[in-house]
């Protein structure tokens, strides 16, 4: 199995970070590669308590040879997004031929307490070409977090001269808890 590591890429996509390692290697069409090329969420929103839905597309760049047996496992080392509940956190993708892509649809699960700015979502694609020679790489999606609007009003003041259908000041006080 080759292990294809080189420089770390960070680039945002509609506001969400994608990580990868980079897949150059020598020889423009020396390996077959699968990448994540692009994902959109289709449903939801990375929200505390919320179910999202994410597309994902997958890309062989190589011109001259395919990619067999994809298999792409996503999970967190914190729990922050999981995968809802009766799925798996693994997708299996038959063949992507040269110069093609492939996409698949994932629906995670934002668990309630989870803080923070970002959900992570860390994902493993390993693969094989033509000549049975084995590859994997590793990445990260990194989505900004949507807080629930919730507004917790303490205090109330309501001015004594305050009249019953006109226009009155009010003072509160409120804090933000979303």
């Amino acid at each position: 199995m080759r292990k294809i590591v080189g420089a770390i890429l960070s680039f945002i996509l509609g506001g969400i970070i994608l990580t990868t390692n980079n897949m150059e290697v020598e020889g423009s069409n020396a390996y077959s590669r699968v990448l994540l090329s692009s994902y959109e969420v289709v449903e939801g929103s990375f929200t505390p308590g919320e179910n999202v839905t994410l597309s994902l597309k997958f890309t062989n760049p190589n011109a001259q040879k395919d990619a067999y047996n994809i298999l792409i496992t996503y999970a967190t080392d914190n729990s922050n997004v999981l995968p809802v509940y009766g799925q798996s956190n693994q997708v299996y993708i038959d063949s992507i031929e040269a110069k093609q892509e492939e996409t698949v649809q994932i629906q995670l699960a934002v668990p309630e307490g989870i803080t923070g700015t970002e959900a992570r979502m860390g994902y493993h694609i390993s693969y094989s070409d033509d000549t049975s020679s084995s590859y994997e790489y590793t990445g990260t999606i990194a989505a900004p977090l949507y807080a629930n609007c919730q507004l917790d009003v303490q205090d109330i003041f309501v001015s004594k001269s305050c009249v019953a259908g006109d226009n009155s000041l009010l003072s509160l006080t409120y804090e933000n808890k979303g």
